[in-house]
């Protein structure tokens, strides 16, 4: 069993049957308790997802054999 050290909503965990060295982060608890928070985007998400699109759309898409990536 694995014990969180606080209560809240599971937003996610660690595929099954992985292995992973002791005290590594597994999964991700939602302190607010609001289950619908794990049904929306975070501001942060929607941050990173915003870079890797710029990162994307700057650079051009090309296969790794063209020596872009």
């Amino acid at each position: 069993p694995v014990q969180a050290p606080f209560a809240g909503v599971v937003r996610g965990l660690i595929a099954p049957g992985t292995m992973v060295p002791a005290g590594l982060k597994i999964g991700d608890v939602d302190a607010r308790a609001d289950r619908e928070a794990c049904f929306t985007i975070s501001d942060k998400a929607l941050a990173v997802g915003g870079g890797v699109l710029e990162a994307v759309l700057h650079h051009g898409f090309a296969r790794p054999e063209q020596g872009r990536v």
